[in-house]
């Protein structure tokens, strides 16, 4: 996908003339909904019409549908355009793609724990939630988000615009890690998160995973799972978690997710992706045949694609 001279050129005028209008069609570019139909058919017909609103249609150009991504993605990342997929994107970019392995790491997206969701959870050696909060985000319920976490994940961090950074570090408590998504774009840490398995709760955690990753992690800890009819299983379940240290259960869920929502098979599939689609590609499942409409599309040219739908 290098592009000539001519094309760069082309892509920059387009860009710097929707400056200040269209945000929120240069953000809905990256929605679940247009992955989801690249996935399906290779097409989507919801980017050519976004692209079209947002003012970045470049069909007198050569360029591919993955090059309008990067583009439209260099805008997302600009302080007034950003949007939580610019945040969750900066998690995955800088810190689990350049601190880990994805043979080694996974990465969760939307990981619920009791009536929130943790934006992000990256699993290693250890377990790491990430709440975010943006410009447009309210801060009404962070401390009970990161709270509800803590029971589950051995570290929690947020990631806040930096108008919400003193707020934040006033809200959350001192174990809970905060960093801005500065100007340029880098994740500036402002306090580290303290790592402590022991603040985890081992019925939070069996609340939180599935129960075939809940007997998985049992069978970890070789405790064999109850032999009970379905309607009884939680009960059996909670009564057993309930004795077991919640570092044994936080040491063994990590493992089992890490198998069970493993990113190892990613590998070829997010380095042949432009890097603005990589978030997607960590934290939507698909198969190969989606793998191919998606590769696809990405080479797609720009005119061709202005005609989807």
């Amino acid at each position: 996908m290098r592009r000539t001279h001519l094309e760069e050129a082309d892509m920059s005028r387009s860009v710097r003339g929707i400056e200040g209008r269209d945000q929120a069609a240069v953000a809905r570019i990256f929605s679940a909904a247009v992955f989801h139909e690249l996935l399906k058919s290779g097409q989507s017909p919801t980017f050519a019409r976004l692209v079209k609103e947002s003012g970045l249609d470049l069909s007198n150009s050569a360029g591919s549908v993955g090059q309008i991504f990067d583009h439209a993605f260099s805008l997302l990342k600009r302080k007034v355009y950003r949007n939580e997929y610019a945040y969750k994107s900066a998690v995955a970019q800088k810190i689990l793609l350049g601190a880990h392995s994805l043979r080694t790491a996974s990465m969760i997206g939307e990981f619920r724990v009791g009536s929130s969701k943790a934006d992000l959870v990256i699993l290693n050696g250890t377990s790491t939630a990430y709440e975010i909060k943006s410009d447009r985000d309210k801060l009404d319920r962070l401390e009970t988000q990161v709270v509800s976490y803590s029971e589950v994940f051995a570290s929690v961090a947020v990631l806040c615009a930096e108008k919400h950074l003193q707020a934040v570090l006033a809200a959350v408590p001192e174990f809970v890690g905060v960093s801005v998504l500065t100007d340029r774009f880098q994740i500036s840490s402002f306090r580290k998160s303290i790592e402590e398995p022991g603040r985890t709760k081992s019925v939070s955690i069996l609340d939180s995973v599935t129960r075939k990753e809940a007997v998985m992690i049992l069978d970890e800890l070789g405790i064999e799972a109850p032999r009970v009819p379905n309607t009884q299983m939680y009960g059996a379940l909670k009564k057993i978690f309930e004795v077991v240290p919640s570092e044994q259960i936080h040491s063994q869920m990590v493992q089992v997710l890490k198998n069970t929502r493993s990113l190892s098979g990613l590998v070829e599939a997010v380095d042949g992706l432009p890097a603005s689609l990589r978030l997607f590609a960590l934290t939507v499942p698909f198969g190969d045949r989606g793998r191919e409409n998606l590769f696809c599309a990405m080479d797609t040219p720009v005119l061709e694609a202005m005609k989807w739908g």
